[in-house]
Order: structure tokens, then C-alpha cells, then sequence
């Protein structure tokens, strides 16, 4: 309760159990009760109690959905029995947040004790799963976050990425940035039901991005092709699988708002931070189970909720999109294109002079010069080279878990190699991660080449300056004239719309 005075716990539990929806911050017309210029006015605060604002704002909202699922919530709603109504959704609050331990597995025991007891005890008809599962989501989000456990909105819960314990982000509001007040920070962020890895990918510097950034993204035009091409591509980058992903490798990549993507691999889960030009992050998650590969990324520019009563819809043709650009980072990443000697020194014919002409193949293809060409006068000065590339002294920078070549392999690095989903073969051995080099680390962008071939085919289409409408939102684009395909185009060409 760190700078939130001078409501009281009781007083607390009133504001959470408040019969109506609080004001979000960019209404136009809000309703002008008391508490509502309460709120107003103090989630603009640069401190504890404007994260704690921010997060009774979302947790409010939790507690108000309660009345859809709970018939004893909903009937003291319909009554108008305020503090009837807040002291319920206390009790179903302070049940759900016992159900929380420090461990993982404990906790989901718990829960799935709860959920067969809630089951049998609410009556609920075969026909009516969906409807138990959004109830149960709720209840476990306000366990979640509740006041205890994220102390009044001052530290965001995650699960570890050992999968095994939850872990904390305290959250700064001084270190905020200032295109993000502190009561803005929760409504950004939202309320996933099992946040993973938040306080190992951000910190509490960062700020999630703005519901206002451009809702533009590349479209995947044929949904079930698009997935299923993606599935391949990442099924076949596992079995071929050489290198494993640095932690927090940054990838450029545009797509819609975003410019970059930091990439985290935990077994067979990848997540990433989705970045915008000022740096506002989205956080988003691939994983593999017996199904195939599925994505989710619950990036609030990807959802409309503008329409309460039919539920949120999903941007699927960006998600798929950014199911199959994700799809070739991560091929890029985990195989090795190998080459011969004689295809990169491969000889030249010494009776042919360089020159500005179109060159035909043997298949009739043209050959394409790019201008001007670069001739080489003088023999290049190997001392001169090494000294400027820095080849005697290496900065400081990390090495990556790799496999090498070795007689021998240890158990202890066969072990190591099965936590990062790698098979040693014969004739080999598994490096662990470590650093080498003196001096400041520099850091490391890399760009994926098979990504950006798929990217090369996508044209972000246009969407009207409201919030998305299902998938009746698209404008259609200005006609361009089309530019010389390339190779990497023509594999993906079918997949998208242009």
C-alpha cells in the first residue's frame, strides 16, 4: 500500500468491487462521478500511485466480468447491492490468490483441484465448457494479480523461464519514459493469464507499446497454407538443427509498427520483444506442441475490443504473417548454409572483360549487374587489413552455445546439448555459452535474409484510422509497378497478399 493514501484495504476493495466500468484514459466524453475524476487525475501521477491507479483500472475490469460467470455476483449487481456486491468479489479474489505458491507445479495442482471442485459445486452442463474455461480465466487472473501479489500494482507476476518458480519485475515509475505515464503502464501492458519471462525480456524502464501506433501489418492472404508452410519450414530448421539462439538477440525486422524483434529461446518455446522506433515493446510467444507450432502474441494493436458483447477479434492474417517471418528468422538461426571453396574462388575466365551488358544463362534467365562495379587495382595489404577490422584484439562479445569439432564429448556436454535441443553426432562436442575479448561489448544486430525475402513480397495494407473490425478493416492499396522478383520471393509469393 506504499504511497497510495489515504485509502484503507476496505476502501480498496470498495473501488475494485465499483458497480461500473472506470474511464479509460483516452475517452472523449468520460462520465463525470466523483471516482471517475479520481481516477482521472491521478493515473496521470509520475509515482507508486499512478501504477497503482493504472493497475486497479485493469483489475477493476477483472472484477466487473465476474457478473457474466458468478450467479450470486451477478444477481447482487442486478440489485444494486454495492457492498454486497464488492464483498463477494473480495472473497472470490482472496480464494483465487490462495490457490498461489511459489512453485509452478504446486500452484497448477492447486488449480486443478479448484477447477474440478468449482465444476461440481456450480452446476455447469456439459454444452457450457467455453463458458467455464473464460470463468476460470478470470478467477485465475484475479488471483494473479491480486493486491497481495502484486503489491497494489508496484511489481508485475511472471512465470521463470526454468518454468519452475514465478518470478517479479518491480516496476520504477521514475524510470518510465515520458511518452508512457505510470498509470498508462498496466493498461498497455494487460492482464495475460500466465505472463512468461516479462521480468527476464524487459525491464522496468521499458514501456509497452501505445494502442494508438499504427494498426497496419503485412497480411497473409491464404491463412491455412500460410500456417502450414510455416509448420514445415520450422519442422525442418528443428531436424537441421545446428546453433542455438542468443539470448536477446536482436533481429531488424520491420513489420506494421515495429522495427525490431529480441529473440529468447527456453527448449522448445521462443519468445520475443516486439520494438517500435521508440522503443515501446509487445511481448509474444511461439511454442511447439503435438499440434504443430502456434503463436501468441497478444499485442493490443492486433485486437478489437471495441465490441464487448461479441469478444475480441484477432488480426489472423498478421498473425499468421508474422507466424511465417518468424518462422524464417528462426530457420535462419538454427541452420548453417554450407558452401565449398571452389563456390566462393571458383576461377574466372580470364578473356572476359567486366563490362556494362545483359548476360544470359544457359536457361535464357538474365543476369542482373549491379552498378558501379567494384574493380580491385592494388594487392590488398593484409597488415593494414588486420589492423583496421581489430583482428589482433578482439572486443569483448559473447559466443554463443555451439557444436564443435572434437574427437571426444563429454557427458556433461551431451546433458548441456539436451537442454538446448541439440544432438551431438559423432566427430563432435557442445560449447557452452561464455564471452571472449577485452574492452565494451558491442552489441550485435542480425538480419535474416530468408525473413526478409518474405518480407519483400508483403505490402502493409491499409486500415481506417478507427480500431480494426474483424477482418473488414482493409482499405485497398494504391496500385505500384511491380519490381524484378527475386528468388526468395517467388517460394512465398502465393502465400501473401500484395
Amino acid at each position: 500500500m506504499t504511497d497510495f493514501p489515504p485509502l484503507a484495504e476496505d476502501t480498496l476493495w470498495q473501488l475494485i468491487g465499483y458497480p461500473y466500468r472506470l474511464p479509460d484514459p483516452g475517452d472523449e466524453n468520460p462520465s463525470k462521478d466523483l471516482l471517475s475524476e479520481r481516477f482521472l487525475g491521478a493515473y496521470r501521477l509520475c509515482s507508486l500511485a499512478g501504477l497503482t491507479w493504472g493497475w486497479l483500472k485493469m483489475y477493476h475490469d477483472f472484477a466487473f466480468a465476474l457478473r457474466r460467470f458468478h450467479p450470486v455476483i451477478r444477481d447482487l449487481f442486478r440489485s444494486g447491492q454495492t457492498a454486497a456486491f464488492a464483498q463477494q468479489v473480495r472473497a472470490v479474489a482472496d480464494q483465487a490468490f490462495a490457490l498461489f505458491s511459489p512453485s509452478y507445479e504446486e500452484t497448477l495442482e492447486r488449480w486443478s483441484g479448484w477447477r474440478e471442485a468449482a465444476w461440481e459445486e456450480g452446476g455447469w452442463a456439459e454444452g457450457e465448457d467455453d463458458v467455464f474455461i473464460g470463468y476460470s480465466q478470470v478467477v485465475f487472473a484475479l488471483g494473479n494479480y491480486h493486491p497481495k501479489r502484486t503489491s497494489c500494482g508496484t511489481r508485475a507476476p511472471y512465470l521463470k523461464k526454468d518454468g519452475r518458480a514465478f518470478g517479479f519485475l518491480n516496476l520504477n515509475p521514475n524510470a518510465l519514459p515520458p511518452s508512457c505515464p505510470a498509470g498508462e503502464y498496466w493498461p498497455r501492458l494487460g492482464a495475460y493469464v500466465l505472463p512468461r519471462w516479462v521480468g527476464e525480456m524487459v525491464t522496468a524502464a521499458d514501456a509497452p507499446v501505445h494502442t494508438r501506433e499504427d494498426r497496419r501489418f503485412p497480411q497473409a492472404h491464404e491463412l491455412k497454407r500460410t500456417l502450414e508452410h510455416a509448420n514445415n519450414l520450422l519442422n525442418a530448421a528443428q531436424a537441421d538443427k545446428r546453433r542455438v539462439i542468443p539470448a536477446g538477440a536482436i533481429v531488424q525486422l520491420p513489420f506494421g509498427p515495429f522495427r525490431s524483434f529480441e529473440i529468447h529461446e527456453v527448449g522448445y518455446q521462443v519468445g520475443f520483444v516486439a520494438r517500435t522506433h521508440r522503443g515501446e515493446f509487445s511481448l509474444g510467444y511461439l511454442q511447439h506442441t503435438e499440434d504443430g507450432w502456434n503463436l501468441w502474441w497478444p499485442c493490443p494493436l492486433l485486437i478489437d475490443a471495441s465490441q464487448p458483447e461479441t469478444g475480441s477479434v484477432m488480426n489472423k492474417p498478421a498473425i499468421a504473417a508474422m507466424t511465417l517471418l518468424l518462422a524464417a528468422v528462426l530457420h535462419d538461426f538454427w541452420t548453417l548454409e554450407e558452401r565449398t571453396l571452389e563456390q566462393v574462388f571458383a576461377d574466372q575466365n580470364p578473356k572476359r572483360v567486366p563490362g556494362i551488358r545483359a548476360r544470359r544463362t544457359g536457361d535464357g534467365a538474365t543476369r542482373i549487374v549491379y552498378l558501379p562495379q567494384v574493380v580491385y587495382v592494388d594487392r590488398p595489404n593484409v597488415d593494414a587489413c588486420e589492423q583496421a577490422l581489430e583482428l589482433a584484439k578482439r572486443a569483448r562479445h559473447p559466443v554463443r552455445q555451439h557444436l564443435r569439432l572434437s574427437p571426444t564429448c563429454s557427458e556433461k556436454a551431451r546433458l548441456l546439448a539436451v537442454q538446448f535441443g541439440l544432438v551431438v553426432p559423432t566427430g563432435y562436442t557442445f560449447v557452452q555459452a561464455h564471452w571472449r575479448g577485452d574492452g565494451t561489448p558491442r552489441p550485435t544486430l542480425y538480419r535474416s535474409r530468408s525473413a526478409l525475402a518474405c518480407l519483400h513480397a508483403l505490402r502493409p495494407l491499409s486500415a481506417r484510422k478507427g480500431r480494426l473490425r474483424g477482418l473488414g478493416f482493409l482499405e485497398p492499396s494504391p496500385q505500384r509497378p511491380r519490381a524484378p522478383r527475386t528468388s526468395g520471393v517467388k517460394r512465398h509469393k502465393s502465400f501473401w497478399t500484395r
